[in-house]
């Protein structure tokens, strides 16, 4: 605003300041009851004076004058942030070109360039001669990349000289990412400074940006980890793209991706080897792309040690041991007995595992330490187990029931005893029998071992009221055992099955025909033969049919086995199962033989036992899905769990309702810092068989320790390093809660080393200043001290990454910030995109306008109205 009085004009730099004159009547309100008027109209008018002048002072009232002169001072400043494509370089520099050639000798012509910082690239001077051309550089290193333009201006303002007429052509988009650049209008007016915004193409098409990069803060040695890229594309179409992760600059993970229109999430997963802190850095590649600033993000992530998990089992051959036995796991195993009973050596552990553990043996102190583990320093817990686990009543109201999810209860007494099962094995002992499944032509017994393991196993899971007998063959069947209970002959007949001898040809119909004529004689069983064989018969297939019709007669059913890759007999031993109501397995590799043996029978007798009421098999019903179940939809069945009762609080994510109920077989909660997992049956027992066939086993129990598992240990840190000006920024993230030990650093320098302290800046998270700017990586040791005794020490190698938040604002902004250039423009009477000839001529021939601020003089005579005001009421005012 610009006022004339008196031959001098007056202009007001922040006119909205004026709304403190509102503030007046309020002011004259006291005259309408308080006596001694005169002496209070006084007060008012000193107090009004007083505010009138705050007022004038606040809203930058200044005073100009008239300066003659001719001379012409010119800045050009040129925006060269990553925001300004290549095309709007070139651009510039032809437009600074054509600038020069319309200017005096006589004038002063200076040029800058910014981004987040400004630096002169042409000292003030005269304009350079007919022809020349001014290069634009790209971004200078160590400059940056976002766009400063309060900075541009400041570094402008000290170009000027003292008189002449001071104009500013601002080369630049406008997007602002560091500064205020509307804070310096006031200071461009007083210094008669006028901006001239030209805003140059921006060569820009939709854009292909990476949005977001994350990763884990610490993952382990070995193990797989998901890395999470967020991209946008601001094409019209889907485009094919080039996903790549560098960790320390060496390829990590590279694939090739289509990118969809708009925001697109990618997740792709990563493992690192080697123990350490990586700088990662995540690229996207795609056509057509314009800005390359904007396609990648840097991310850090320290590797420690493997998962170490303390397994206590009776029995390190289980099939859960065996599963757990994970290439990123460290697996410890320990009988009860050695449980640890001090907390500061279950803390070396990242899970603790019970793989069906009874009572018997573990002590209070043991269980204690196990509580603390889990409920104070955040370990993970899984119990696993059947009757020897859940069904042992002394874990109730211990402090293992108290870590648990669910409570322990009585198992439900069965109903009434199965139907005793009259099984026949009958075993090919031909010369056959004697290559390997696998290596054609080896001649190491592996099909023989296999069957005759197979057998054996078998047995064993036979109860003593059952019935048993066995039969090899070659050309001719040989008897090992009539058919007996196996209280009578299970020493004799496992004995026997284990010296069996490979030799001879290959005929089956004698077996089946004398192991079917004795089954037929049992009574009260459900009959059952195995057979298992691994080549063609002597006989031709239609010699078998009536006798296989005389074994359906007899109602017994037949499974066959037919080992190895080949499909010699296929024909004839499905149909011999098919007719008879049982089984037909092609096995080619044996290794699968003694589970399929036992899961064969065990359905068997489900099948056929018509008095047995309880549940014939036991389906896992999903209940509320976790990530141990992730990527696993269908669940084997089942023939027995363990009775326990959820807590609140916990979650099932795996019932069964055979009995009504939703009995838990899977159930997770938190407990204090710490995870744990119920899994309600036998993981390895012959309850599971299917599960332990099941493809999924090992993943559901590599998930379960994962989810279970403590991420870090006190001994973990998450080290990076960034430059913070002429210094280097090292940061450490601790996961230790004791707050009493003290972080240091110790940095190799020549033959000596400096020892840094790290200073808390957030919880748990210490930061160090190293002098220097330091680039890439390098070495240091971290120190952990208590009681001025070290008490851990690491080797750890930081890379140097850019400042943590640093934005892509820089790149998003696709159109010029016209808003910010017209504030610029007209708070100081300069225009958006002038003409070229209006830039070099004077607005006013010869004269220069000078502004003079009057606020210093304007608060001075205000603070003597107002003391005076207060004398005024202290001596004249009206008596208290």
């Amino acid at each position: 605003m610009t006022y004339e009085f008196q031959g001098v004009t007056y202009i007001l730099l922040a006119p909205e300041w004026l709304w403190l004159l509102a503030v007046l009547p309020p002011l004259w309100l006291p005259l309408l009851w308080q006596q001694r008027r005169a002496a209070l109209v006084l007060a008012a008018l000193l107090r009004t004076g007083a505010v009138v002048l705050l007022a004038g002072a606040l809203a930058g009232l200044s005073w100009q004058t008239i300066l003659s002169e001719h001379k012409l001072a010119l800045v050009a400043a040129l925006d060269i942030s990553d925001s300004v494509a290549s095309e709007g370089r070139a651009w510039m520099q032809e437009y600074l070109t054509r600038l020069t050639q319309t200017l005096e000798p006589a004038d002063e012509f200076s040029v800058l360039t910014f981004a987040a910082d400004a630096q002169v690239l042409i000292p003030p001077g005269p304009p350079p001669s007919s022809g020349s051309k001014t290069v634009v550089p790209a971004p200078v290193e160590g400059q940056g990349g976002e766009t400063n333009i309060a900075r541009a201006l400041e570094r402008a303002f000290a170009l000027y000289p003292e008189g002449g007429e001071k104009r500013l052509v601002l080369l630049t988009d406008g997007n602002e990412t560091q500064g205020l650049a509307k804070r310096d209008i006031a200071l461009a007016r007083r210094m008669g400074v006028k901006v001239f915004p030209v805003i140059p193409p921006s060569g820009q098409h939709p854009e292909v940006s990476l949005e977001k990069f994350v990763a884990p803060p610490l993952v382990r040695e070995g193990s797989a980890f998901t890395l999470r890229l967020v991209v946008r594309n601001g094409n019209d179409k889907a485009l094919p793209g080039q996903l790549t992760v560098l960790a320390n600059d060496q390829s990590l993970t590279k694939q090739e991706i289509t990118i969809a229109p708009g925001l697109s999430v990618f997740e792709v997963p990563a493992q690192i080897s080697q123990r350490g802190t990586y700088l990662l850095r995540g690229q996207i590649k795609a056509t057509p792309d314009t800005i390359a600033g904007n396609n990648q993000q840097n991310a850090s992530v320290a590797v420690t040690g493997k998962v170490r998990a303390l397994v206590i089992t009776d029995n390190q051959k289980t099939h859960l041991a065996r599963a757990l036995q994970m290439k990123e796991v460290e697996v410890e195993f320990r009988r009860p007995e050695g449980l640890p009973s001090q907390l500061s050596e279950l803390l070396e552990y990242n899970c603790l595992v019970f793989d069906d553990v009874g009572r018997g043996g573990i002590t209070q102190q043991q269980m204690s330490a196990v509580e603390s583990y889990v409920r104070d320093f955040g370990g993970g817990f899984i119990m696993a187990g059947g009757m020897r686990a859940f069904g042992d009543l002394n874990y109730k109201n211990t402090t293992i029931e108290r870590v648990l999810p669910v409570t322990f209860h009585e198992q439900r007494p069965k109903k009434k005893k199965r139907t005793p099962i009259a099984l026949f094995i009958i075993v090919d002992r031909s010369n056959s029998m004697g290559y390997n499944s696998k290596v054609r032509g080896l001649h190491d017994g592996q099909k023989m071992v296999y069957a005759q393991k197979s057998a054996i196993e078998l047995l064993t899971q036979l109860k003593d009221t059952d019935y048993a007998g066995a039969i090899a063959f070659d050309s001719e069947p040989y008897e090992l055992s009539p058919l007996l209970r196996l209280s009578q002959n299970r020493t004799d007949l496992t004995s026997k099955i284990a010296r069996l001898q490979y030799g001879g040809g290959t005929d089956f119909y004698g077996a089946l025909q004398s192991a079917a004529d004795q089954l037929s004689q049992a009574r009260g069983v459900i009959r059952h033969i195995l057979l298992i064989t691994d080549g063609d018969s002597n006989r031709a297939a239609a010699d078998h049919y009536p006798l296989v019709a005389t074994v359906a007669q007899r109602q017994i059913t037949l499974t066959t086995i037919r080992i190895g890759s080949d499909t010699v007999n296929l024909q004839l031993l499905s149909d011999m199962s098919k007719r008879t109501g049982g089984r037909f397995y092609h096995v080619e590799d044996v290794e699968m033989l003694p589970q399929l043996l036992i899961k064969d029978t065990k359905q068997v007798m489900r099948e056929n036992d018509d008095e047995n009421e309880d549940p014939k098999e036991i389906l896992p019903k999903i209940g509320e899905r976790g990530q141990i179940l992730s990527g696993l939809n269908e669940f084997p069945a089942l023939d027995e769990y363990m009775l326990t009762k959820p807590k609140d609080g916990a979650e099932v994510q795996l019932y069964t309702d055979v009995h009504k109920d939703h009995d838990p077989l899977l159930a997770t909660w938190q407990y204090g810092l710490g995870k744990v997992v119920v899994v309600a049956f036998d993981p390895s027992g012959s309850s599971s068989i299917e599960w332990i066939q099941w493809e999924g086993f090992s993943k559901f129990w590599s998930q379960a320790v994962r989810w279970a598992i403590r991420d870090e240990t006190p001994w973990d840190y998450r080290l990076s390093a960034y430059q913070r000006g002429d210094r280097t920024i090292l940061q450490a993230e601790s996961y230790d809660t004791d707050e009493d030990s003290l972080l240091q650093i110790r940095l190799p320098r020549g033959a000596q080393n400096d020892e840094l302290t790290l200073l808390p800046v957030a919880p748990r998270v210490y930061e160090a200043t190293i002098p220097g700017k330091r680039q890439g990586s390098f070495s240091v040791v971290l120190l952990k001290r208590k009681d001025g005794k070290v008490i851990n020490q690491k080797n750890e190698t930081v890379m140097v990454s850019r400042l943590p938040g640093e934005a892509l604002d820089e790149y998003r902004q696709q159109h010029a910030n016209r808003d910010l250039l017209r504030a610029l423009a007209d708070g100081t009477g300069g225009r958006i995109d002038p003409d070229m000839q209006e830039l070099v001529s004077q607005k006013r021939e010869g004269q220069k306008k000078l502004l003079h601020p009057l606020d210093s003089y304007l608060i001075t005579i205000a603070l003597f109205l107002l003391l005076s005001d207060i004398a005024v009421r202290v001596f004249f005012g009206p008596p208290t």
